[in-house]
């Protein structure tokens, strides 16, 4: 609150405001909505606020509110309860085509921005959009779709979508990641499943599908998948990765498309490919 105090002060005095990158922290999820009501534009790796933001900063000041989490803290908090949505949920979120524009991403933030969203507000603006899931923080800052498919789980393969809203599921290392599968139950469109390509990143795949209505795996296009086999092949450590995940699952749990049919590629190659190595 201290900050947001200090950024009204300098705005009432200069009418203009560059913001810096702890000020920007202090905004959280108010900035997005100063975006959408062109109170806010990026200039030269800073936001710079504009006078007529000031009403929407004395609003949340007045609410005697502390500012939401920084983006770091809201990744440790995602999740704190596998078996329920934690109250106060949030998510990390990046937009792609009119995913950009319905997160109001567009056009003021860069390609590569995000943000993070009460769970609620999130599904709301990001309603009939596909929704993609990656595993891990460095797929969510790289992602895109270029050379990526969809398998469906009917077992037709297609091209992924242009648009779409990017998730990032949660460190799964210090805390728990959100019940995805419980919190995307209710999502009008398709959710997309994108995780590592090993044991271990299909059963999570597995686990947050049996929850969903509407989802399909995100997998590299076929050349470009059994390429990233033959890599991993010469690498000794790609393959115990594989065979420890392959002690722990039940593969009668890939029984169905769209898993049946990677399940067996991996049992053949018996490798492991980390998301990150196809978001090239």
């Amino acid at each position: 609150m201290r900050k947001l105090k200090a950024i009204r002060e300098r705005l009432k005095e200069k009418g203009r405001y560059l913001v810096s990158e702890e000020e920007t922290k202090a905004l959280g999820d108010l900035l997005p909505r100063l975006v959408r009501e062109g109170f806010a534009r990026y200039r030269e790796g800073f936001w710079e606020l504009t006078a007529p933001a000031l009403p929407l900063l004395e609003e949340r000041i007045a609410l005697g509110k502390s500012p939401p989490p920084s983006r770091k803290e809201a990744y440790e908090r995602l999740g704190s309860d596998k078996r329920s949505l934690p109250p106060g949920a949030e998510v990390a979120a990046r937009g792609a085509g009119r995913g950009r524009l319905a997160l109001g991403l567009a056009p003021a933030f860069p390609e590569e921005a995000y943000a993070v969203f009460p769970l609620e507000v999130l599904r709301s603006l990001a309603r009939g959009l596909p929704l993609v899931l990656v595993e891990n923080l460095e797929a969510f800052r790289r992602y895109r779709p270029e050379g990526l498919r969809i398998l469906g789980a009917g077992g037709e393969e297609r091209e992924h979508p242009r648009d779409f809203v990017l998730l990032y599921r949660g460190d799964g290392v210090r805390t728990r990641p959100l019940p995805w599968g419980e919190a995307l139950r209710g999502h009008e469109g398709e959710v997309l499943l994108a995780f590592d390509l090993d044991p271990a990143g299909l059963a999570m795949a597995a686990q947050v599908a049996a929850g969903l209505p509407r989802f399909a795996l995100v997998a590299p296009e076929a050349s470009l998948r059994h390429a990233l086999y033959r890599e991993a092949m010469a690498k000794p450590e790609m393959r115990r990765r594989y065979q420890e995940q392959a002690r722990r699952v039940d593969p009668r749990r890939f029984a169905q498309e769209p898993f049946a049919s990677l399940w067996e590629e991996l049992s053949r190659v018996a490798v492991a490919v980390p998301q990150e190595r196809y978001l090239v």
